[in-house]
């Protein structure tokens, strides 16, 4: 191995001090600016969140899948409160059963189990593949008019 000495004068050691502090202040504000335009994107998201899901996080609306025992189960009823929320939040347009598992992260056996139960119960339908939740303040109020 070779050594090389190299004499610089102080001028020259000062150049190169100011073009290395350019260079780091240059990535610096950089760094900043995409620092800036990743908050703003993450802001944008979040309102996409609360446009698509009628006004309330998706985090928010199907939190209790998201607690489960050690073995992986989730409590009893918990299911069936997220596919219920997804369904209302879908505003008329729907959620195919894919999306529904996905969304909630319930088995398709147990989306399955529970959309066939609320269509039973009058709750929710499924039409072109897509489920949807009943308008219920329609029926109820046919049925307020055939009373009177």
């Amino acid at each position: 191995m070779k050594t090389v000495s190299v004499e610089i004068t102080i001028e020259q050691a000062k150049h190169i001090l100011e073009d290395y502090y350019e260079a780091v202040q240059a990535l610096a504000d950089e760094r900043e600016a995409i620092s800036e335009k990743i908050d703003d994107l993450k802001a944008l998201i979040a309102k996409m969140e609360i446009s698509i899901n009628g006004g309330a996080k998706q985090n928010e609306l199907f939190k209790p899948l998201d607690r489960r025992s050690e073995s992986g189960r989730a409590g009893r009823g918990e299911s069936e409160k997220a596919i219920m929320g997804v369904l209302q939040s879908r505003n008329g347009t729907g959620a195919s059963m894919k999306e529904i598992c996905e969304i909630t992260g319930a088995k398709y056996a147990t989306a399955y189990r529970i959309l066939h139960k609320l269509e039973e119960g009058g709750l929710a339908s499924e039409v072109d593949s897509r489920w949807r939740w009943k308008d219920l303040s329609a029926v109820n109020s046919k049925e307020e008019g055939e009373v009177t």
